[in-house]
């Protein structure tokens, strides 16, 4: 038997909550075709694509870059469910791969609280 593909699912806030289905199916659709999700401890919200990001946006880009680092730190790529989820995790990514200064100033910023943001892992929706 083909070894797994482990990766982290990244739920969100909105999917346990409001959408519970949608993450039962999720865990017993993907092992079947050789995925092993593996929770991590400290995900929180993505944050919100629209108005966090209007609000804050190097707030929310931290916070972005801060769950990253969780599947950084583990070793894994995460997988999303929610479109929301991936446009935050994915617009992070790429900001911080395409500008090293504004990298630098979230990792100060995370410093605070013992991560770096490395750019190490990936972001896929669950559908790709």
């Amino acid at each position: 038997m083909a070894q797994k593909i482990k990766v982290a699912p990244f739920w969100g806030c909105m999917i346990p909550l409001k959408y519970p289905q949608m993450e039962l199916s999720v865990r017993k659709t993907v092992g079947p075709i050789g995925v092993e999700l593996v929770d991590l401890d400290g995900f929180t919200c993505c944050p919100d694509p629209i108005y966090f990001k209007a609000r804050d946006k190097m707030q929310w880009l931290t916070i972005a870059a801060r769950n990253l680092c969780i599947g950084e730190e583990a070793g894994l790529d995460i997988i999303t469910m929610c479109s929301g989820c991936t446009s935050t995790l994915q617009e992070a990514r790429f900001m911080l791969a395409e500008d090293e200064e504004l990298k630098n100033k979230v990792n100060e910023r995370l410093q605070r609280i013992g991560k770096e943001y490395k750019g190490t892992g990936n972001v896929k929706h669950i559908v790709v």
